[in-house]
């Protein structure tokens, strides 16, 4: 063993690799972009490799599966394993628009949430990692010199120049970057292990980085992705006994503007649709070195909410309290702002006859966004089986003022005077269940409530949510809301 580690860092000059089983240092950057160990394993055979792609949002869900199966009658113990995630940035997003206009900007740099929800599993057991320096793999091509972006304050330039691009290149203004995932894998002699790593990586959109004082944005772009299956290549005789490719695109778009839904597919192979908004790719003997890199490009409206917002800008239960109209003792108000997701309340009409939700803040508030949570988001069988908001009104009360104009709404002019025949109407809501009922897959479904600073975002007292129609469940009556997220500044 100690003589195969002296080879691999021989090989991958100015690297230095676990000794003993323990790192002692972390990995540097690796030159080597199609060699991510720096040896060849003739002895594991690559018999599956079954790679599945998820775009949501700015963001795609990876799942790769190995099987490989050592033909040898030797042990490899704590074989060094590299794995490469390739993700495009655009060097102006260093720098990230605080308020939506180029003179309020801020540092960025890199981002946690580049790459996330990493994850090396050897049959089923979990695998430590480390992680490398990025390296930049190609350069791409900006919109416009740092001298045109100086003098363009209002975006007039960058967005005439944005409306020539040719999308089916989008090789305009994005680096091609690498981060190697480092690990190490105990393949007995004789024996197969399946192998599985899964990451969520954001892609590279053609929409500004999310306002850091908006929390959840809910804008429209294009976006690209990236996979090599190349890196692979060094198992075995370099191809992949029997092979699988499988990209969803149910959750978004996939063609060049958001009225073309068809014209563009995936990218680097032949690829067939199947039901479902899916593409599937199928081969015997792959050979991983010549293969091209598969590359996916989609459009995706309403932005997904991150996470991390929802927790860190969070304004505290403690800071109001909820009533909703008809109680329920078993499913009170209280389900509302408890972040469980298997929990709701449920509305009832009053002796009004009205439908509604009232949140009463202890003190003035400034709300930037709320998150709806419509239905029983439990499992899909809960959401299914009880009633749900279909539209509704929201309105905030400030301090001084009693309903202000309406937060969330839809509204006609059936006049020729503009004015005087402006109406606001409920806003519909959505009607298909959710995807799937992570927290995640249920922040993509979620109704999102931005407040609009056009009137100053004066802090509110109330909000006021006015259920105007019912969709109806499959057993129950019951009119279920899950959560709603109040995000502060």
């Amino acid at each position: 063993m100690r003589r195969h580690l002296a080879i691999i860092a021989f090989l991958v000059t100015g690297c230095t690799l676990w000794a003993n089983g323990d790192p002692v240092a972390t990995f540097c950057a690796l030159t080597l972009s199609r060699n991510p160990i720096g040896v060849h394993v003739p002895e594991v055979q690559l018999k599956d490799e079954h790679l599945t792609v998820t775009p949501v949002g700015r963001y795609t869900l990876v799942r790769v599966e190995y099987l490989l199966y050592n033909n040898s009658k030797k042990d490899f113990v704590n074989l060094p394993y590299g794995f490469p995630i390739d993700y495009y940035r655009h060097g102006s997003e260093r720098w990230a628009s605080l308020d939506g206009n180029s003179e309020s900007v801020a540092e960025v740099g890199w981002r946690d949430d580049y790459i996330t929800e990493v994850a090396f599993t050897l049959n089923g057991i979990q695998l430590p990692f480390q992680i490398s320096a990025d390296s930049l793999l190609k350069a791409g091509r900006p919109l416009l010199t740092p001298a045109e972006a100086a003098k363009d304050k209002n975006g007039d330039l960058f967005d005439t120049r944005l409306d020539s691009i040719n999308y089916a290149l989008y090789e305009y203004e994005s680096d091609l970057l690498r981060r190697w995932y480092y690990t190490r894998l105990n393949i007995p002699a004789g024996k197969a292990v399946k192998l599985v790593v899964q990451y969520r990586v954001e892609n590279s959109c053609t929409v500004s980085l999310p306002q850091q004082d908006a929390q959840v944005s809910q804008s429209r772009g294009n976006c690209r992705f990236a996979y090599d299956f190349s890196p692979a290549s060094y198992w075995g005789n370099g191809k992949a006994e029997t092979f699988a490719v499988l990209v969803d695109v149910s959750r978004v778009r996939t063609g060049r503007n958001l009225e073309d839904t068809n014209s563009c597919v995936p990218h680097g192979l032949s690829m067939r649709k199947i039901k479902g908004d899916r593409w599937h790719y199928t081969s015997r003997n792959f050979d991983l070195a010549k293969a091209e890199p598969l590359n996916l490009y989609y459009w995706f409206k309403n932005e997904p909410a991150r996470l991390t917002d929802l927790f860190n800008h969070r304004i505290s239960p403690d800071r109001y309290t909820v009533e909703v109209s008809g109680s329920d003792p078993k499913y009170p108000a209280a389900n509302l702002s408890d972040m469980d997701l298997g929990t709701t309340a449920v509305l009832l009409p009053d002796k009004a006859d009205s439908l509604h939700i009232t949140v009463h803040f202890k003190q003035p508030t400034k709300v930037k966004t709320i998150v709806f949570y419509n239905g029983y988001c439990k499992s899909p069988d809960t959401w299914h089986a009880n009633s749900r908001v279909a539209s509704m009104m929201v309105y905030d009360t400030c301090c001084c003022d009693r309903w202000h104009t309406p937060l969330f709404c839809d509204y006609y002019n059936p006049s020729p005077d503009y004015f005087k025949g402006f109406e606001y109407l409920p806003k519909q809501l959505r009607a298909t269940a959710p995807v799937d009922f992570t927290w995640q897959g249920l922040t993509d479904a979620a109704e999102i409530i931005h407040i609009s600073d056009y009137y100053g975002n004066k802090p509110a007292t109330e909000l006021y949510f006015a259920i105007a129609a019912v969709a109806k469940g499959n057993r129950y009556s019951d009119i279920c809301v899950s959560e709603i997220v109040l995000l502060g500044e």
